[in-house]
C-alpha cells in the first residue's frame, strides 16, 4: 500500500514540477511612450516605447542567475508583416518573495499614415487670368509606409529554462 502512495506521488510531483518551474516567476509589463507622439513635420509621426518589467519572485528560495528577454515588435504598413523594433537582454536576480523592476531601452518607430494631399492642376484656358483663380485641384491619397508600434514580448529563463513569461498578443510569442 505504501509503494502504491509512493509510486503515485512521484507520478504526480513529475507531472507538476515543470508547470510550477513556469510560474515560478510572475512578470508584469508596463509600457512607457516617450517624447512627443509626432515630429510636428507634417503626417509623419515618431512613436518611442519602453518597458518597465517587473519580476516578482513566487518561490521561497533565491533565483539568481536570471535573463530576462524582452522585444518590441512593430508592423510594416505596406506588407504587414511583424518584426523586432527593439530587443535585448537583463540579468536579474530576485531573493525569495520579493520583486524588481528592470527598464529596457527604447525602441523608436516611424510611420507615415494612410493620408491625402491636394494637387493643382493648371487651367488649360484661362483666359489671361494668371493668379490661379481658374485652377483646378483634385485630391491624391498617399498610402501609408514605415514602422507601427504592434505590442511587446517578455522571457525569463533560468538555466535555459523559460520560468516566466508575458505577451502584448499570443501570437508575439512565436516571434521571441
Amino acid at each position: 500500500m505504501k509503494t502504491g502512495r509512493l509510486l503515485l506521488t512521484a507520478i504526480f510531483l513529475a507531472c507538476v514540477s515543470p508547470a510550477f518551474a513556469l510560474e515560478s516567476v510572475g512578470v508584469a509589463v508596463q509600457v512607457r511612450t516617450e517624447g512627443a507622439a509626432s515630429d510636428g513635420g507634417g503626417p509623419a509621426d515618431t512613436q518611442k516605447r519602453s518597458l518597465a518589467i517587473t519580476l516578482t519572485n513566487r518561490t521561497r528560495e533565491d533565483l539568481g542567475g536570471l535573463t530576462v528577454k524582452w522585444a518590441i515588435f512593430a508592423s510594416d504598413l505596406k506588407s504587414g508583416d511583424t518584426a523586432k523594433a527593439g530587443s535585448g537582454e537583463l540579468k536579474s536576480s530576485l531573493a525569495a518573495a520579493a520583486s524588481e523592476t528592470v527598464q529596457s531601452q527604447t525602441a523608436t518607430m516611424k510611420y507615415t499614415p494612410r493620408h491625402t494631399e491636394t494637387v493643382t492642376h493648371k487651367n488649360q484656358v484661362n483666359n489671361g487670368n494668371n493668379r490661379g483663380k481658374n485652377r483646378q485641384q483634385s485630391v491624391k491619397i498617399v498610402d501609408a509606409k514605415g514602422d507601427r508600434y504592434r505590442g511587446w514580448g517578455v522571457q525569463v529563463l533560468r538555466g535555459g529554462a523559460v520560468v516566466g513569461a508575458a505577451y502584448s498578443t499570443p501570437e508575439l510569442k512565436t516571434r521571441m
